[in-house]
């Protein structure tokens, strides 16, 4: 026989056991003996062990378990014990099974000592063992016992149990034995292994069998001895064999298991791989960079871990491939070193909160503050600092571009790179100087947010300003040290733990940060060494350095919890700012003045401090409110920095431009500080209380604005002029009380203060005291008032409320509503006049009259009714059954004291139980009753069977009426609601309905399914008959069910494709042979062709090839540049614009990603890029980024989604990139995408909407519009026919949200592999489909959540339900949506029905009129709009009202305002005035009131005006200034006032129009004499305006201006204004012509030059001129002697040559005389000559004359000669015409034939012109004064050569002969100055000038000269000058060919 070996080995019966013991003894260290076959396994069943433990027992007041263990003799006949070192059987004694002591190893056979031993035991305990543990023993076998023992692992030995050991009698034969051959050769194989040819312990992974062990050669070791034990078992049979089996392939794979030597130990690559792994989720938030690198690193080291093995094609046998030697054992290591350094250099994605960010935004700052801090000489360090500054910006360089693609060593380097900085900034700078002087500054904003609650107190109100001085210890922390005792500054504060502050230093308005550690508050402190730092312990101060130490409110943001959540500095730091105080620009530095009670006006700025955000540069601080300290607190102080802390709020805040004006009362020092205490914005976490926070706005931190004030005191008039404005000031407080809020005490108290208040002012002598007692009323009143402002609301709501469940016909107001009323009473009763009133006018109205029917205890009411309930079943009787009635629980509005507390409904009456829950009832039950007054719901539901959630209908509710029993009338104020729920939803729809008696108990009542419901807001008193109306529910045909349930089995085998296995046409191609069958089975007309559609739509599906199981499909490429266009380019740049790669198709395979598709587009057509191996475009083409400006650069989006990782993330391979994907590479300018559509910033940077949906195929209603954020949107999508194909095309509002389409599902989380249409893609769609648009749904991809932002927005949804239009035409759409919005309209409920009736009008007006006309609920739609607006109209009057000023501060100014909406509250319906509280009707009452007063005051005055007119017939115009007043009287008025004027009687506006009328007529005749008086003087002053300057040529104006004066009457020279501007002209002509004489007379004497006898005429001219003048105008001839002086030496010459003159004039005329000689008849004349010249001469001369005796011969020989015959005077002949046909003209440039040749022949032919040059005329150059004076003078015969210039003789004879005054000479004559001069000319001459001609048809008459008019009339006339183009062009310039034309025409026509 064989043994049974107890072993710890366990074979399978051990194990077992041991779990079983161990369960039920939990002890360490368990009874360590196993009951093992000695060669073969021993598997007992589980029923066997179930039952080896078979109770307990006590023996010798022990308590023990049993267990039992029976011995199959017919395989063993021997027991080994086989125990651990700390048990053994010990044979001496009692048996024992694993007693301490001993290793010894024992067997037990049957009949041994021992067994005999353990059988004496047995028969001892058994006594003990109870009857069911006996009968749970074999009474056939033997029995053993033994006490079992354990030890404790602390050696504690203890006993367990007893194990009672049944041996029955048996024998087993050789030949069942078990086969172990294979065993033993697999034993012998083993043994042959060496230890030394494996690895050991540090072999723990093998990569050809994949095991995992700590050591493999100590398993191989534990396999081949327990395999040993296998084999030396001689007991095992064959039954066992599997025992032996197990044996030999746990060997083997031992073997296995062995990793040799000669091989590479994977170990450590496997391990490596096994601790670096990451899911794609944890991955998610990496940076790109690092992932790939990590991903890379990875997929390497997996690779090079599988090809250390390979299969054998040909033996099937894995085996070492050749790179698997031991020499490549530094590879494998390599791989795992590669992984292990990219998993470290993981880097999640940069959060701008975090110090990574923050670091590399603060180093520029902190760069440009070195740059200072290097050129500065009295500081050391500077060295070191320009090292580490150099270095920083390098790294800031490097990284700023690609700081969202960083790995972990990059981040490290910026942040070493800043704190270096940092600390070579802040702490490594030192002074020079021994001792240094700083500016400080101590702000508390915190106290003023949270006066109380600080727990030291220390902090509250402090501040101070002043210079510190540090000696020795220059760092911040000195300084605040020393501001313990001076401002009373908390040092303790930076570590303040109580959350009371936050406290920061900011220094030269920069907040410091080393970034070292985060705490709750802004201490900048670090362990280091395990000691705590203080960076404010090293921070070295400078000297003149300005350090604000500002304690600051906690910065906190709300939670999903509901709390706040204190902040971190990191998250706060970005937001600190540093407040200060301007004015004129400049910010205030020193301390201010002002006077009290005197506007002071300044502007609050304030600039971010913190280094991220630091420039420097302030902005305008608007919405910071003004504190400042209590009045005359400081008034003693010494300086201004120890002003007490402002505490009071002044009420005063800054406006948007960040200025405000404030008044200060209180003489002395105040310190004035601007703060924004508004709570900080901002939310912590999501709704799944998740992320961190979502910073909108921290107001909190920044540091606020100081400045002390110093406020004089007022005296005197000043001071009472103030004190009197504060009197109004108080009385206009008292005015604007609203008496109504308050209770009589209050108003006692309120009406006492103002009494004292006014009795103080009367003695008071400074406006502080006074400003005081303004401020106490105030805060009287206001706290009076905010004790109000909760009640207020609660009790009027309740009084409401309460009369809401009143009767409004008082024959309805019965007993039953008696205490209901009385409790109203008592409320009215505590209630304000207020409260009261914010009643509506109608509900007033209803209490009072209930309350007179009431009268004083409400006993003349009549007795209560409780009206009966009875619910029938009006139709359908036959389904009666199916339902059940319950009365739902009525809801409370008073207090518990009232109607039976809580229990309001007493059904049914007749069993006197109060119902607590809802009631099951019954149809047709009687005596059902309720409450008057009651809040009564009534249930009809669907009986269920059980506790169900889903249920079908034999009938359903189609119909309830609510009917008045005893009259029949419908009840008013129901509601009902019919459902017929099928399923709960968790809507408590399914429910447990309670029977009337049953206590509560769930077995008494049924459940049941909402199917109707009738709702009473308040019983009457009217029995209640309430009639349902059941409707059998259709069952469905055999076709129709079958149609049914074919369509189910398609749907499921559609269900079963995979979109992402076929290509998109494929896939349509599936999806429209499914939606032909679901269309094909809708239309068979019989069941065989409907499963024959069913048939043929799936093997149409099964058809369609999977086509993307091996093919990748196509995407489509666009590049483009639309924003940096040409005329954005810079000069001289050249870069490239528009679309040149435009929906490019690229090829997609398994290695395929959005940047390779990018490329390969770009490599295709020739262009370059730069950047895609780094994941991110730079450059393309030569437009780089920032070559459009510093936000510029190319971005991507797939499918028209910014996508939110770097293009080489989406990839083929992890399924984000596939067939029919849009990739659109853009150039952005500006806001980084925002000029393409995406943005993170502004109103859009949470904006989930769409901006257009674009819908092809179908036909959406209503019109799309965006809709709000996080909204589902519906619309009906129509189709043409039963099935159509639809493409969608959605665009985002903001492209930085994720848009995706849905067939028949919402998909709201991000789960990778669900397929979703593009926008490429059609989606073929059956009537019933809905297609489900997502945009920016929380948990999707979004660009929104990148650096630290979060998406707080939730997503949009647009749903279209698919319909046919053949079947729908939308009017049942639209009158669904009717049902659902158009409700009963009331107070509550009309603004939030706006929207879904906006929705609901939208969708009808898009209707065809015939489908308009399938509405059959239009009306609905109709009242429940006009019910809205009537709400609405009520509601905007109730804001206008709330508007108006109170009635005390009502004036005439406010009469629009107020008579507007007294016309709006007349054009109400009664209905909706009634809707008015009393409080507001009251209002608008007293207002209209007062103001019809103030109107008809305003009236009276201007009546009684026009009184004081007087009769209309005694009017005069000196009633003027009566009437004018009475008119500016009724003008000031306002249109209502100047209605009441025009209604007066008897005087009116109408008698003042009469009036008015009269004076008109007065006013008009003299107005018409005074206009003629004033034209008069009007033209006197224009012609005196027209002298202008004056000059010698103003003589004549001024002359025309006087007399024109002198003419006028003296009224009419009261109106002239310019006399004095003709008197100055006059007195200035007079001077100007006194100069010009002397100026004359003095030319003309310095003209004399040098004496001559030529010089006479000079002299005499000079005389004459002289003699001419004015005494006043000789007085200014400066060179009279030299006149005087000449005339002598004149005389002088004269004299000496009248002598020789009258000489040579006597010899002359002796010369004449001897010429005479001989005298014939003929000599005549020349005896004349002669006698005449001798008598010409003087008597002088004719003294000596030698030969007059001659002369006296000659005459009478002559005489003596006798006459001739008489002959006739002959006639003179007329002068012949100028000869013009002389020789041909010298000059090139006068052609023959020209309209001037004549002219010019005929003057030079003449001489009268010559040319300008040898053969030149020049025709068209211009002619000169000079030159017609001297041509006329030629034609007058006088020689014009001499002179001293050319002209002077011309202009000497134009002179004399009146032709010209001689002046400018060589200036351009004109046209009319030539009609002039040759007028003069022909006067002089005597030629006929009587021509003359009209101007006036010319078009510039009107500019001929005045003087010329006459002359060119004449010349025109004559024909000497002829316009040109209608035109005479008077002042253009006479040009030498039009002078000699001119000059021939005056020889033709006038010189004749």
């Amino acid at each position: 026989m064989k043994s049974v070996k107890f072993s710890r080995r366990g074979r399978p019966f051990g194990r077992p056991l041991l779990s079983l013991i161990l369960i039920c003894a939990i002890v360490v260290s368990l009874l360590p003996i196993y009951v093992v076959a000695a060669d073969a396994a021993y598997t007992p069943s589980k029923a066997e062990l179930a039952t080896l433990e078979i109770g307990n027992c006590t023996f010798s007041e022990t308590n023990y378990k049993i267990y039992k263990y029976s011995v199959d003799t017919t395989k063993y006949d021997t027991l080994k014990f086989v125990v651990a070192t700390n048990g053994a059987i010990n044979p001496t004694n009692a048996p024992v099974v694993g007693k301490k002591n001993t290793g010894a190893v024992a067997t037990l056979v049957k009949d041994s000592d021992d067994f005999k031993k353990g059988q004496t035991l047995y028969n001892s305990v058994s006594n003990s063992f109870s009857a069911e543990t006996k009968e749970k023993l074999d009474e056939n076998a033997d029995k053993t016992c033994f006490y079992w023992y354990t030890s404790s692992w602390k050696g504690v030995t203890e006993v367990y149990g007893l194990l009672v050991i049944e041996w029955p009698n048996g024998s087993i034969k050789p030949a069942d034995l078990a086969d172990k051959s294979t065993l033993k050769t697999t034993i012998d194989t083993a043994k042959e292994k060496e230890q030394g040819d494996y690895y050991g312990s540090d072999g723990r992974y093998n990569a050809k069998t994949k095991a995992i062990s700590e050591n493999f050669w100590t398993d191989f070791q534990t396999a081949l001895s327990e395999a040993e034990e296998i084999y030396d078992d001689e007991a095992l049979t064959k039954d066992e064999q599997e025992t032996v089996d197990n044996a030999v392939a746990a060997l083997t794979t031992a073997m296995a298991n062995l990793i040799p030597i000669g091989q590479i130990n994977p170990t450590n690559l496997y391990e490596t791989i096994e601790r670096c792994k990451k899911s794609n989720d944890d991955l998610k938030g990496c940076t790109e960079k690092t992932v790939n690198a990590y991903r890379t690193a990875l997929t390497e080291a997996n690779a090079y871990l599988e090809s250390l093995f390979q299969k054998n094609d040909k033996t099937g046998k894995i085996e070492p491939t050749a790179e698997n030697v031991a020499d490549n054992q530094g590879k494998a290591d390599g791989y795992a070193t590669k992984l292990t350094n990219a998993y470290k250099e993981l880097a999640s994605a940069l959060d701008r909160y975090g110090s990574v960010s923050l670091a590399l935004d603060a180093i520029p700052a902190l760069c440009e503050l070195a740059d200072k801090a290097i050129g500065n000489t009295a500081l050391d360090g500077r060295d070191t600092l320009k090292t580490k500054r150099d270095a920083a910006y390098a790294v800031w360089q490097e990284y700023v571009e690609t700081q969202l693609n960083l790995n972990a060593s990059e981040y490290r380097e910026i942040r070493t790179a800043y704190r270096e900085l940092f600390d070579a900034y802040y702490l490594g700078l030192t002074n020079t100087a021994d001792s240094i002087t700083v500016n400080v500054r101590v702000t508390d904003s915190a106290s003023l947010k949270k006066p109380t609650g600080f727990p030291q107190g220390e902090w509250a109100s402090t501040t101070w300003t002043g210079s510190v001085t540090l000696t020795g210890d220059q760092t911040l922390g000195a300084l605040e040290t020393q501001l313990t005792d001076k401002g009373k500054l908390y040092y303790g504060g930076k570590i303040d733990n109580y959350g009371a502050a936050s406290y920061a230093a900011i220094i030269n308005g920069v907040y410091p940060h080393s970034l070292q550690s985060f705490n709750s508050y802004f201490s900048d402190d670090y362990y280091e060494n395990g000691t705590r730092v203080y960076y404010s312990d090293r921070y070295v101060l400078h000297d003149g350095d300005m350090v604000e130490l500002a304690l600051l409110p906690t910065p906190e943001v709300s939670s999903y919890a509901g709390a706040g959540n204190s902040l971190n500095e990191n998250y706060t730091m970005r937001y600190m700012q540093t407040a200060r105080f301007e004015q004129d620009g400049e910010p205030v530095t020193g301390t201010l003045t002002v006077n009290e009670g005197e506007p002071l006006t300044l502007h609050v700025s304030r600039a971010y401090a913190s280094l991220q955000n630091y420039t420097g540069e302030y902005s305008a601080f608007s919405g910071a409110e003004l504190y400042v300290s209590p009045e005359s607190a400081s008034s003693t102080a010494a300086t201004a920095g120890e002003a007490v802390a402002p505490s009071l709020d002044t009420g005063y805040q800054t406006d948007a431009n960040g200025d405000v004006t404030v008044t200060l009362y209180g003489s002395g020092w105040v310190h004035l500080y601007a703060a924004d205490l508004r709570d900080d914005k901002g939310f912590w976490g999501n709704t799944d209380v998740s992320g961190g926070p979502q910073i909108e706005e921290l107001p909190s931190m920044t540091a606020g604005a100081s400045v002390w004030v110093y406020v004089n005191a007022k005296s005197g008039d000043e001071l009472a002029s103030g004190l009197a404005a504060l009197k109004q000031e108080l009385d206009d407080s008292y005015q604007d009380v609203d008496r109504t809020l308050f209770t009589e005490e209050e108003l006692k108290q309120i009406d006492d203060t103002y009494n004292e208040s006014c009795e103080k002012f009367k003695s008071l002598d400074n406006l502080t005291d006074a400003k005081a007692l303004v401020r106490e009323f105030d805060a009287l009143v206001a706290q009076l008032s905010k004790q109000h402002q909760g009640s207020d609301a609660w009790r009027a709501n309740n009084l409401r409320y309460a009369l809401d469940m009143l009767p409004d016909d008082l024959n309805d107001f019965t007993q039953g509503f008696a205490e209901r009323f009385s409790w109203l009473q008592s409320e009215m009763a505590l209630a304000t006049e207020h409260q009261i009133n914010q009643m509506s006018t109608a509900q007033k109205a209803k209490y009072e009259k209930l309350k007179e029917a009431y009268g004083t205890d409400g006993s003349t009411l009549k007795e209560a009714v409780n009206p009966t309930v009875t619910v029938k079943v009006a139709d359908g009787a036959d389904y009666q059954n199916d339902f059940i009635v319950a009365n739902n629980r009525s809801y409370s509005y008073v207090s518990d004291e009232y109607a039976n507390g809580n229990e309001r409904v007493n059904i049914p009456s007749a069993t006197g139980n109060l119902r607590k829950e809802a009631a099951l009832g019954a149809f047709d039950a009687t005596d059902y009753r309720v409450q008057e007054g009651s809040e009564y719901q009534l249930i009809i539901a669907r009986k269920l069977d059980g506790k169900v959630t889903e249920c079908d209908y034999n009938a359903k509710v189609v119909k309830i009426e609510v009917l008045d029993k005893d009259t029949g009338k419908p009840i008013e104020g129901v509601t009902t609601g019919i459902y017929n729920y099928t399923e709960d939803r968790g809507s408590s729809r399914a429910r447990f309905y309670y029977t009337p008696d049953g206590g509560g108990a769930y077995d008494q009542g049924e459940y049941g399914m909402t199917a109707a419901t009738v709702r009473f807001t308040c019983v009457m008193p009217h029995n209640i008959l309430v009639k349902v109306y059941l409707e059998k529910v259709a069952t469905p045909d055999e076709l129709t069910a079958a149609k049914t349930s074919l369509k189910n089995e398609l749907t499921a085998a559609y269900q079963t494709y995979t979109k992402s296995e076929y290509s998109n046409t494929n896939w349509n191609t599936l999806v429209k042979a499914y939606n032909d069958g679901i269309a094909n089975i809708e239309k068979a007309e019989d069941v065989t062709t409907a499963t024959d559609a069913k048939t043929a739509a799936i093997a149409a599906m099964a058809a369609v090839v999977k086509d993307m199981e091996y093919a990748y499909g196509t995407v489509y490429v666009t590049v483009e540049n639309t924003t940096f266009t040409r005329d954005l380019w810079p000069t001289g740049k050249t870069y490239w614009d528009g679309t040149p790669i435009d929906h490019f198709p690229v090829e997609l395979d398994s290695t395929s990603t959005m940047m390779s598709c990018v490329v390969e587009a770009l490599d295709e057509h020739g262009w370059k890029q730069t950047g895609a191996s780094s994941n991110y475009i730079t450059s393309i083409n030569g437009l780089s980024a920032f070559d459009g400006g510093s936000q510029s650069g190319w971005m991507g989006t797939l499918n028209d989604w910014f996508n939110n990782e770097g293009f080489g993330n989406f990839t083929v391979a992890n399924g984000k990139l596939g067939d029919g994907d849009e990739i659109r590479i853009m150039y952005t300018r500006t806001g980084y995408g925002a000029d393409l559509g995406g943005t993170w910033g502004g109103e859009d940077a949470q904006n989930t909407t769409l901006k257009a949906l674009q819908v092809t195929g179908g036909t959406i209603f209503p019109d799309f519009t965006s809709g709000t954020i996080g909204s589902t949107n519906e619309y009906t999508l129509q189709i043409a026919d039963e099935k159509a194909e639809i493409k969608i095309t959605p665009t985002a509002t903001n492209k930085n949200f994720l848009v995706k389409t849905f067939l028949n599902e919402q998909v709201t989380d991000n789960t990778e592999g669900v397929s979703f249409y593009k926008r490429t893609q059609t989606i073929p769609v059956v009537a019933g489909d809905t297609i489900y648009v997502g945009c920016g749904v929380k948990g999707w991809p979004t660009m929104n959540t990148q650096a630290g932002n979060t998406q707080t927005s939730g997503g949009t949804w647009y749903v279209l339900k698919v319909v046919n239009a053949q079947v729908d035409d939308g009017s049942a759409y639209v009158m669904g949506l009717i049902d659902k919005y158009c409700i009963k309209v009331e107070s509550y409920n009309y603004k939030s029905m706006e929207s879904g009736l906006s929705i609901t009008r939208a969708a009808y007006d898009a209707l065809s009129e015939d489908s308009q006309k399938n509405v059959t609920n239009y009306q609905k739609l109709l009242d429940a709009e006009a019910g809205v607006a009537s709400f609405k109209k009520t509601a905007d009057l109730s804001v206008k009202i709330a508007a108006l000023p109170s009635v005390y501060r009502a004036t005439l100014e406010d009469v629009e305002q107020i008579k507007s909406v007294q016309e709006i509250y007349e054009s109400l319906t009664q209905e909706e005035k009634d809707r008015l509280t009393v409080n507001e009707y009251n209002k608008l009452m007293a207002l209209i009131e007062k103001i019809d007063g103030l109107n008809q005051e305003a009236a009276n005055e201007v009546i009684a005006d026009i009184v004081a007119i007087g009769p209309i017939d005694k009017i005069t115009l000196e009633s003027a200034k009566l009437i004018q007043k009475a008119r500016a009287g009724y003008d000031a008025l306002n249109k209502y006032a100047q209605y009441i004027v025009e209604c007066a009687k008897p005087v009116n506006y109408y008698t003042l129009v009469e009036a008015e009328a009269r004076l008109k007529e007065l006013q008009e005749a003299a107005a018409e004499q005074e206009r003629i008086d004033r034209a008069a003087a009007a033209a006197v002053d224009s012609l005196i305006a027209e002298i202008g300057d004056v000059t010698l040529e103003s003589k004549q104006a001024i002359e025309t201006a006087r007399a024109a004066y002198d003419n006028l009457t003296p009224t009419q020279k009261t109106y002239v204004t310019k006399l004095d501007t003709l008197t100055a002209a006059e007195a200035a002509y007079k001077a100007l012509v006194d100069q010009k004489a002397a100026d004359d007379v003095m030319e003309k004497i310095n003209e004399i030059g040098e004496v001559t006898l030529d010089s006479k005429t000079a002299i005499e001219a000079a005389r004459a001129a002289y003699d001419a003048l004015t005494n006043d105008q000789k007085t200014l001839v400066e060179n009279y002697d030299v006149l005087t002086a000449a005339e002598a030496e004149l005389a002088r010459l004269e004299a000496e040559a009248k002598y020789e003159a009258d000489l040579a004039a006597a010899a002359q005329v002796d010369e004449m005389i001897e010429r005479l000689f001989p005298v014939n008849r003929y000599s005549g004349p020349a005896i004349r000559m002669a006698r005449a010249a001798y008598d010409a001469l003087t008597e002088d001369q004719k003294a000596l004359v030698k030969h007059y005796d001659d002369l006296v011969k000659a005459e009478a020989e002559f005489a003596a000669i006798p006459p001739l015959r008489p002959v006739g005077p002959s006639k003179p002949s007329k002068p012949s015409t100028p000869d013009t046909s002389k020789g041909d003209l010298p000059f090139t440039d006068v052609v023959s034939g020209s309209w001037y040749y004549d002219g010019v022949k005929y003057a030079y032919d003449n001489g009268l012109m010559n040319g300008t040059g040898t053969n030149a005329f020049s025709p068209n150059a211009d002619t000169t004064r000079g030159m017609i004076v001297t041509i006329l003078a030629r034609m007058e015969g006088v020689n014009t050569s001499g002179g001293a210039t050319w002209y002077a003789r011309g202009r000497e004879w134009a002179t004399e002969n009146g032709i010209s005054d001689g002046t400018n000479m060589e200036g351009k004559i004109t046209r009319e100055q030539l009609a002039a001069m040759l007028y003069r000319y022909a006067k002089m001459k005597g030629y006929d000038v009587s021509a003359s001609a009209s101007l006036s048809g010319y078009t510039d008459a009107s500019s001929v000269s005045g003087w010329a008019k006459e002359a060119m009339q004449w010349a025109v006339g004559s024909g000497l000058i002829q316009g040109s183009n209608n035109a005479l062009t008077p002042q253009a310039n006479a040009s030498r060919a039009q002078i000699a034309t001119i000059l021939m025409r005056f020889a033709q026509n006038i010189a004749k």
